[in-house]
C-alpha cells in the first residue's frame, strides 16, 4: 500500500523515479518500494513524502479510507441498480469526502466508479477519456481494480458498438475475477448481452444464466428481467417460440408488478419481432403497445421500434406508413451523431421503401454500411448488407462484383456462431 501511494504522488507530480530517490535512496530501491517488493525504512520514507510534498499522515488514513471504500461499494450497488436519483446523491457523498482521501488505489476506484456512473448517463466518450487515463497505472493496479478496469472498459466498448473488442476484455476482467474469486453478476450480463449481438448464441445463452441465476439470489428483479429478456432474444434467433414467449411473459408479469416501464416497453418490442414472421398486425399491435411505455428521449429503444414498424408495413405493401416510420427514425437519429449503426439502416431502407436502386444506393452500401460493421466485425449485418449489394450487382450484370460480395456475404455468415 505505501508503495503504491509513493508511486501514485510520484506520477501526480511528474517526477521520475530518477528524480524522486536523488540524494535519498537508490533508483533500484525504490522501484522495489512501489512495486511492493522492499518496505522503506521510517527515515527514507519520511525524506520521499518531503520531496512529493505530502505528510506520513497522508499515506496512512486507514479507519477513513476504510469508510470510503465502503462508500464507494454502496455507490456502485446503486448505478448497477440503474437507481438515477440514488445514483446522484451517493455521487455528492462520494465528491465530498474525496477530498480528504490520499490513497491511489481508492482514487483509482473512485474514478473508475465514475467512468461507469458516467457509462449510464450515456457520456460515453468521457468515460473512455477517464479510462485512458487510468490504463497507465495499469501494471500496478491489484486484482480488484485490474478487474474493474477490464469490465468497463469492455462495457463502455460494448455502448460504442464495438463488440468484438468488448469480449476480449470482458474475458480478461473473467481471468481476473477468476483469479481473485470474484462472482459478479454484471460481469455474466454483459458477456451474455455482447455475445447475443455477436449473435453467439451459446455463449450468450450461458453467461446470461449465470447472470440470472445470481440476480434472482441478490433478490434484484429489475436485472433479472434484463437476463430473461436476452434469454428471449436468443430462443426467438434459434426458432424457438415458444420458449422466446416463456420468458418474455416471465419478464413482463415482474416488470408490470414493479412498474418498471422502460422494460415493459422492451418486452413489447420483442414479443413485435416475435411475430413479425407469422402475424405481422400483431406484430404491429406489440410494437405500437411498445411506444406507449417509451421514454420519448430514448433515442435507441424509439428508433429501434420505428425500424421494426417501417419493415412491417413493407411486407404489407403500405410504402405509405414504411416512409412515414422511416422519416420519424431517421428525424430523432439526427438528434445524436453516435447513432450511425441505426442510421444506417434506416437509410438503406429509405432506398428500398423508395425503390431507388441506383449509384447512390451502390455508393452508401459499398463506402460507408459495409466498412462500418466491417470495422465493427458485426458479420450479420455484414452479410446482410453484402448479399443486398450483390443482388444489386448481379441485376446490372456486374457478375465480377457480384460475385465479390456473395463470398464476402458467404464469408461473414461463418464467422457467426449460432451454436
Amino acid at each position: 500500500m505505501i508503495g503504491q501511494k509513493i508511486y501514485y504522488f510520484r506520477k501526480s507530480n511528474g517526477m521520475t523515479q530518477e528524480q524522486l530517490a536523488h540524494g535519498i535512496c537508490s533508483v533500484s530501491h525504490l522501484s522495489k518500494i512501489e512495486n511492493g517488493h522492499e518496505t522503506p525504512s521510517q527515515d527514507i520514507l519520511g525524506h520521499l513524502c518531503n520531496r512529493l510534498g505530502i505528510t506520513l499522515d497522508d499515506i496512512d488514513m486507514e479507519k477513513e479510507e476504510q469508510a470510503f471504500d465502503q462508500l464507494l461499494q454502496d455507490w456502485y450497488r446503486v448505478i448497477m441498480k440503474r437507481n438515477q436519483q440514488e445514483m446522484d446523491r451517493v455521487y455528492q457523498l462520494v465528491k465530498e469526502k474525496k477530498k480528504t482521501i490520499q490513497s491511489p488505489p481508492l482514487l483509482l476506484k473512485c474514478e473508475l466508479f465514475f467512468a461507469r456512473y458516467l457509462m449510464i448517463n450515456d457520456k460515453h466518450d468521457e468515460a473512455l477519456s477517464i479510462l485512458k487515463e487510468i490504463k497507465e497505472h495499469l501494471k500496478h493496479l491489484d486484482g480488484e481494480i485490474k478487474y474493474l478496469f477490464y469490465m468497463f472498459w469492455g462495457t463502455v466498448l460494448y455502448n460504442k458498438y464495438n463488440y468484438a473488442e468488448a469480449i476480449q476484455y470482458h474475458r480478461k476482467a473473467e481471468e481476473v475475477a477468476n483469479n481473485i474469486r470474484i462472482e459478479d453478476p454484471e460481469l455474466y450480463y454483459m458477456l451474455g448481452i455482447t455475445f447475443s449481438q455477436l449473435y453467439q448464441i451459446s455463449h450468450s445463452i450461458y453467461y446470461t444464466n449465470k447472470a440470472l441465476e445470481l440476480f434472482n439470489k441478490q433478490f434484484d428483479f429489475k436485472r433479472s428481467i434484463e437476463c430473461e429478456i436476452i434469454l428471449g432474444i436468443n430462443s426467438r434467433r434459434i426458432e424457438n417460440k415458444e420458449q422466446a414467449e416463456k420468458h418474455y411473459y416471465n419478464a413482463l408479469k415482474v416488470a408490470e408488478e414493479n412498474n418498471d416501464t422502460q422494460n415493459i416497453a422492451i418486452i413489447y418490442h420483442n414479443l413485435g419481432v416475435a411475430y413479425s414472421y407469422e402475424d405481422i398486425n400483431k406484430s404491429n399491435d406489440f410494437y405500437l403497445k411498445s411506444t406507449e411505455y417509451m421514454d420519448k428521449e430514448n433515442i435507441d429503444d424509439l428508433s429501434r421500434t420505428y425500424l421494426c414498424l417501417a419493415k412491417n408495413h413493407l411486407k404489407l405493401e403500405d410504402k405509405e406508413q414504411a416512409l412515414y416510420y422511416i422519416d420519424l427514425g431517421i428525424n430523432i437519429l439526427a438528434k445524436d451523431s453516435d447513432h450511425d449503426m441505426m442510421l444506417y439502416q434506416f437509410k438503406v431502407l429509405d432506398f428500398i421503401a423508395r425503390e431507388c436502386y441506383d449509384e447512390k444506393f451502390e455508393s452508401l452500401l459499398k463506402d460507408e454500411v459495409i466498412p462500418f460493421y466491417l470495422q465493427k466485425k458485426i458479420h450479420f449485418h455484414v452479410a446482410e448488407y453484402a448479399e443486398m449489394l450483390a443482388v444489386y450487382f448481379y441485376k446490372k450484370f456486374k457478375y465480377k462484383q457480384a460475385s465479390q460480395y456473395y463470398r464476402l456475404a458467404n464469408e461473414s455468415r461463418k464467422n457467426i456462431t449460432l451454436t
